[in-house]
């Protein structure tokens, strides 16, 4: 003799297996497996900063400077002697430490991505630069700059802080649904 037992089968997209109970006694109830595929939604999210890669590249150029600039003068005799060229860049290696270290300040300042970092970085550059270029021997001449190197530098860290002033940072997102 048969018997026909109704069933309702229920499936979904969870993780926890679904318990379909049967009419009848006789029967066990039935146990489905959870669906194979999991939905998962991603996010995507990309911020674009023009003032960031303004400063990553003036402090590219800057650590690159410096540490040529250290490494002709170099540490074996007194730092403010002798006076190297660099890319017709003349420095001593006092000089050369100080654009190591406002490299280091505008590496570190681009990579946080905050406009405010990168503006105050490039007024105090500028203020330091424009010092020299008002009086090159400052210090004595330890630095060993000459005048024109440190207007193009003051002209460099003025760029850089306008566009940190006047630009957006740039920030797109997309959503999308992935099967797996």
């Amino acid at each position: 003799m048969d018997i026909e037992h109704d069933r309702t089968v229920v499936i979904t997209e969870t993780a926890q297996p679904v318990v379909v109970p049967a009419r009848a006694a006789a029967v066990e109830p039935v146990v489905v497996a959870p669906a194979t595929q999991e939905v998962r939604e991603v996010q995507t999210r990309r911020t674009i900063s023009i003032p960031s890669i303004l400063a990553g590249a003036l402090s590219i150029v800057l650590l690159i400077l410096g540490g040529v600039m250290v490494a002709r003068a170099g540490f074996d005799g007194p730092l403010d002697e002798p006076v190297v060229q660099v890319v017709g860049v003349a420095g001593t290696a006092i000089g050369g430490l100080a654009l190591v270290a406002c490299g280091l300040a505008f590496l570190i300042a681009a990579f946080s991505g905050d406009r405010g970092a990168i503006l105050f970085v490039s007024v105090l550059v500028g203020v330091a630069a424009a010092v020299v270029a008002i009086e090159p021997n400052v210090a004595n001449g330890a630095l060993g700059f000459e005048r024109g190197f440190a207007v193009v530098l003051a002209l460099a860290c003025a760029l850089v802080a306008l566009v940190a002033a006047l630009t957006p940072t740039l920030r797109t997102s997309t959503r999308r649904l992935e099967r797996f």
